[in-house]
């Protein structure tokens, strides 16, 4: 109104019902005999049925509405249900409303209510309920548990090698080698694992695979390329040949990282781990850390521990 902008800050609200009918009455008196209570008829006749909720916004400011007031002038009585016009400029919530809402409160009744939680939790049974919530970056946990699972098989596996006697440890050259060798192949345990954990925690995308695939391999490529070039530049007898280099690259693309996704295939194939322990719907608040308590602080300590 000339250039203004009235908002409604108000709501005029019409509850419209009607009473029951015998049918009504009849499924009413069925449920309460079956819950073990069993009413009157004259409570029954006196009870009636929501049909549908009538808003009517408005302002104060703009147009003053005496009936602002919630009195018994607001609820009507129908005699039976008439379905409002679907042109009609109010805002009517109709009985879906209240069947949605009644579906959503019984639901929330029936959920069992573990004995244990009614009592002072601590411990364990504090997080019992949160530990298998998806991370954050669950795209990283799950590539950097599929590369450690990777990295666990070849050791086993080059373990089981030399106690065999095929591998001599003195042998540095063959024993690197053997390294190698077992963690290219065993990029198929990698996707594997990777793809069971994305799939619990419902984030299954063939990127996260490929990153699986390429993080920890590239990041110890690249730091062993920038040390062999180091080396290079003081002498070139110890540095590793441009062509084997080449042929380390070579493996890690063309046989290492299809493996991971060979892995993957069967790994969302399987059926989803069942947790052993439900989720809760809303995250418990977790209290701030003490500052020696960053994870920052916490990896430079464990690295300095693992240097003495």
């Amino acid at each position: 109104e000339k250039g203004r902008a009235f908002v409604y800050n108000h709501l005029h609200f019409t509850v419209k019902y009607t009473p029951l009918s015998q049918e009504d009455q009849q499924k009413q008196r069925a449920k309460d005999m079956k819950a073990g209570t069993l009413l009157e008829d004259d409570d029954l006749a006196g009870m009636h049925r929501v049909i549908a909720f009538v808003a009517k916004p408005y302002s104060l400011l703009h147009g003053p509405n005496p009936a602002s007031l919630c009195t018994s002038s607001n609820f009507t009585a129908l005699d039976m249900y008439q379905p409002l016009p679907a042109d009609s400029p109010q805002i009517v919530w109709r009985v879906i409303l209240m069947r949605a809402l009644r579906r959503d409160f019984t639901k929330y009744n029936r959920v069992e209510v573990d004995p244990e939680d009614l009592h002072e939790e601590t411990g364990w049974k504090l997080v019992h309920k949160d530990v298998f919530r998806p991370p954050t970056h669950a795209w990283l946990l799950a590539a950097l548990a599929g590369t450690g699972a990777q990295l666990l098989g070849m050791t086993f596996a080059v373990l089981v090698t030399a106690c065999l006697g095929f591998v001599a440890p003195a042998n540095r050259g063959v024993l690197v080698t053997v390294l190698l060798v077992f963690f290219v192949f065993l990029g198929m345990y990698a996707g594997y694992i990777s793809a069971r954990l994305l799939k619990v925690w419902g984030q299954p995308s063939w990127r996260y695979i490929f990153a699986t695939g390429t993080i920890v391999p590239g990041i110890a490529f690249v730091t062993f390329f920038i040390i062999n070039l180091a080396v290079r530049t003081q002498s070139r007898a110890g540095a590793v040949p441009m062509a084997t280099m080449i042929a380390v690259l070579a493996m890690w693309f063309c046989i290492s990282l299809p493996l991971v996704f060979v892995g993957a295939v069967v790994g969302y194939k399987r059926d989803t781990i069942k947790l052993p322990v439900a989720t809760n719907q809303i995250p418990r608040c977790v209290p701030p850390a003490s500052w020696h308590m960053n994870p920052w602080i916490t990896v430079a300590i464990g690295g300095i521990l693992c240097v003495y």
